[in-house]
């Protein structure tokens, strides 16, 4: 295969793979979307225990603050996160993830564990490597600075 075919090939496997890890692992025994999943993941990555604003998360993220400001809504109004008051900014609002969603994401993370273990550690930290550049390459086609 040439240079052209074997991108193609990676853009295929690319697609298939996100496709087979929605229909599985996001799916399988849990009660949410594979869309709310990952702003669950991104609440609690900048969540340092007080909340984190929905500015905060558009600034970091990349999101437009419609979408959101939609997924939040969904996640609070299905009992995954909570809003609160921002203490220092009255005026807006601060989202945090609650017991509930603790719980969810343990099932979450314990499925990957499942689906990875029979990987060595060299083998998660290569495929890890990967997955950064690959993610790097497609944040500069769409012109974001992305880290790993």
């Amino acid at each position: 295969m040439d240079r052209r075919e074997i991108i193609q090939n990676i853009n295929l496997k690319v697609y298939h793979l996100v496709r087979l890890h929605q229909q599985t692992v996001c799916k399988q025994n849990l009660p949410i979307d594979f869309h709310s999943m990952i702003m669950l993941e991104k609440i609690k990555m900048l969540d340092e225990g007080e909340g984190i604003s929905i500015k905060k998360l558009v600034e970091t993220f990349h999101f437009s603050k419609p979408a959101a400001s939609k997924i939040i809504g969904k996640l609070e109004k299905n009992g995954y996160v909570d809003r609160i008051v921002n203490p220092d900014d009255k005026r807006s609002c601060l989202i945090t993830i609650n017991k509930k969603t603790q719980k969810l994401m343990k099932q979450s993370n314990e499925q990957m564990l499942k689906l990875f273990d029979s990987l060595t550690i060299d083998e998660l930290n290569h495929l890890s490597k990967l997955i950064d550049d690959l993610t790097q390459l497609l944040g500069k086609m769409k012109g974001e600075t992305i880290n790993g």
